[in-house]
């Protein structure tokens, strides 16, 4: 948001994280990719919502986690279909950068299938991961911030929370805290594995 000693932010819109979570960091311009040239756009900061990827960058210390993937294209997909863009608006750094070769990311991700899996959930026709279920074998539904009742409320006893029966912002970073600490994804999204890890 604050951007670095050489260029004032913020430096993008959006953030996301490696569990697939998204962060918005910015409204309106960002000082985001540089100079660069993709499809007649030559202004990167005010042309393009900027996304950037946690990850260190190298293919062989970090691949791309699945989680990560499936949320990029879930969420490219969700803005150009707001926006009514064409899949093919959308490009990486390298792609965009000049001079050629001044950024290499991101890394490993092939850019023409990448287009494609975004067209194909524009049109809802993305297989990717599946989707967490509305309910787990035991008829516990899955929760999520703004979730409200006697199931969160249970959730919350078993994080050792106040039980107010509203999954407000403390209750999802507990969430994502006890998933962290127990190999989970940590989306703070309380589906059947997480049911499953609090009640073993």
């Amino acid at each position: 948001m604050d951007g670095r000693s050489d260029l004032k932010g913020p430096l993008c819109h959006l953030g996301l994280g490696r569990d697939g979570t998204y962060y918005l960091i910015a409204a309106g311009s960002a000082n985001h990719a540089g100079h660069g040239r993709w499809k007649g756009f030559t202004n990167g900061g005010s042309g393009f919502i900027g996304i950037e990827a946690e990850n260190v960058g190298d293919p062989a210390r970090e691949k791309w986690p699945d989680e990560q993937i499936d949320a990029y294209i879930r969420g490219v997909a969700a803005l150009f279909g707001y926006l009514n863009l064409p899949p093919e608006r959308c490009c990486s750094h390298r792609e965009w950068a000049l001079p050629s070769g001044r950024k290499v990311d991101p890394h490993s991700i092939d850019m023409d299938d990448f287009r494609r899996n975004v067209g194909l959930a524009i049109d809802g026709r993305f297989a990717g991961r599946p989707m967490i279920p509305a309910m787990d074998l035991a008829q516990r539904p899955t929760l999520r911030r703004g979730a409200r009742g006697v199931w969160v409320e249970q959730l919350q006893t078993k994080l050792e929370l106040k039980a107010d029966g509203i999954f407000g912002p403390l209750t999802e970073a507990a969430v994502r805290q006890y998933q962290r600490d127990h190999d989970l994804v940590g989306d703070g999204i309380v589906g059947p594995l997480t049911w499953a890890a609090l009640n073993p």
